[in-house]
C-alpha cells in the first residue's frame, strides 16, 4: 500500500510538472547552434514525454467523440 501511495504521488508531481511546464531544453543540441535536431526543429526546447502523452489522449478522445 505504501509503495502504490508513493508511485501515485510520483506520477501526480509529473502531471502537474508537466501542465506547469511542458517544454524542457533539448539534450541533443544544447550549446551547439548548427544544425536544427528532429526533437526541437532548432528551438533549443521540446515538449516534456508526459505532455506528448497528454495531447495524444486528448486527440484521440476529441476523434473517438466526434
Amino acid at each position: 500500500m505504501f509503495l502504490l501511495g508513493i508511485v501515485v504521488l510520483t506520477l501526480a508531481g509529473y502531471a502537474a510538472l508537466c501542465m506547469l511546464r511542458p517544454y524542457i531544453p533539448c539534450a541533443k543540441c544544447t550549446g551547439r547552434p548548427a544544425a536544427p535536431c528532429r526533437a526541437c526543429r532548432g528551438h533549443r526546447v521540446r515538449l516534456r514525454a508526459g505532455h506528448r502523452i497528454l495531447n495524444g489522449s486528448r486527440r484521440a478522445h476529441d476523434h473517438i467523440t466526434r
